[in-house]
């Protein structure tokens, strides 16, 4: 077994992987299919080869680039909790919650002092947050303190390279997928979804966690220009321009990562679709209104009424308390209509801290999301793109 387990592994991030097949007819209408029915996992981990031992060792992996490598997540770590005795399947461990410790799949155990001391454990259980069993009696008996991390059979890229930055200073970034060179034992089901951070909005969930700066978008209507021995004829089979959000987020302590991968997963990739806001005033109101308002008035819409009818709106509140509401009509061309009553009065004066969002139905424009780690493991940077539908 090639094992590629130092404590030269500096940094890593994390991937889900699905695979979507998507059919678009014309008018842009899709009809999507999951070709995957559990997420790969992708590692990249940038090692820094430091002592001779680790720099041998680099180069007997850089002639077996081929075979099958196994990688630990490294972000997942946890430690024993109590002495596990050689002989018995019972480790109690600080934490397996937020973690990649399933039935069927693998962790390895390892000496902290000396972590090219291991033992590879095949899970039968994970039992609770704190209690794992092995499917097989440990061969070793390991102390309180032991570190343990999930821990895959990957393929390598089969082409890699390395950077010396000083003489004895090594570094290579590696890119390691899941292998699937054997039928796996374990089952697999899709995570459930936190709705206290992901509500529900007409049947669907709603993403509302607040993006980074800058908010990017690309707009997309394929047209064809007809162009042949005369006048160019413009024509376009497509309503609707369709438009892509690029957002980057920051998120912080285990929980919320793991609920943004949760939200991901059970999506499939790009399978799935939910709402989620745009963050930008689309519609600014001008006058205040009562609780009970179901008439808006905003600034000139420059939209028709078939236009912004049927629309959805985020509006947030000045004390950041918020609805969701569909328009249902536009008088004119500086009032809009609401479904129901808006729920909660604002005065003139404090419109400027209000936000008015379209709130479209979208999906990932992604089949795979990347974790990438920050601060022990507790605040990960995730770049999102969505589709709207």
């Amino acid at each position: 077994m090639n094992v590629y387990f130092t404590p030269s592994i500096q940094n890593q991030s994390l991937e889900h992987i699905w695979k979507t097949n998507i059919q678009e007819n014309i008018q842009g209408m899709e009809k999507r299919t999951a070709l995957f029915t559990w997420p790969r996992v992708r590692l990249e981990s940038t090692v820094q080869l430091i002592t001779k031992k680790e720099q041998r060792i680099f180069r007997t992996y850089t002639e077996n680039i081929h075979n099958i490598w196994y990688f630990p997540i490294i972000s997942n770590k946890t430690i024993l909790t109590e002495i596990a005795d050689a002989g018995q399947k019972i480790i109690m461990v600080e934490e397996t919650l937020y973690r990649h410790f399933y039935n069927g799949r693998l962790c390895i155990l390892t000496n902290p002092a000396d972590r090219e001391i291991y033992e590879i454990v095949e899970i039968s259980s994970v039992d609770s947050s704190t209690k794992i069993t092995a499917k097989d009696n440990l061969t070793n008996t390991w102390p309180a303190g032991t570190l343990i991390y999930p821990f895959y059979p990957t393929h390598i890229k089969p082409a890699q390279s390395r950077t010396i930055k000083q003489l004895n200073l090594l570094e290579t970034s590696i890119v390691a997928e899941e292998s699937f060179e054997t039928v796996h034992s374990f089952s697999y089901t899709l995570p459930s979804i936190d709705v206290d951070i992901f509500p529900e909005y007409n049947s669907l969930h709603s993403f509302l966690i607040r993006p980074l700066p800058p908010i990017e978008e690309e707009f997309q209507h394929p047209y064809s220009l007809l162009n042949f021995l005369g006048k160019q004829t413009v024509f376009s089979n497509y309503e609707n321009t369709r438009n892509t959000m690029r957002r980057n987020f920051l998120i912080t302590t285990r929980k919320n990562i793991q609920a943004v991968l949760d939200f991901f997963d059970a999506q499939k990739g790009r399978l799935g679709a939910f709402y989620t806001p745009t963050w930008l005033k689309d519609i600014i109101i001008t006058e205040g209104f009562s609780a009970d308002a179901t008439i808006l008035t905003v600034q000139e819409l420059y939209m028709t009424e078939s236009e912004i009818t049927g629309k959805h709106l985020y509006i947030q509140f000045p004390d950041k308390t918020y609805v969701c509401k569909e328009i249902i009509g536009a008088p004119s061309q500086t009032s809009i209509i609401i479904d129901s009553a808006i729920g909660t009065a604002v005065d003139t004066e404090k419109l400027n801290d209000m936000l008015c969002s379209f709130f479209p139905e979208v999906r990932f424009n992604q089949d795979n999301i990347k974790l990438i780690y920050l601060y022990k493991s507790s605040l990960a940077k995730i770049d999102l793109n969505f589709k709207t539908l």
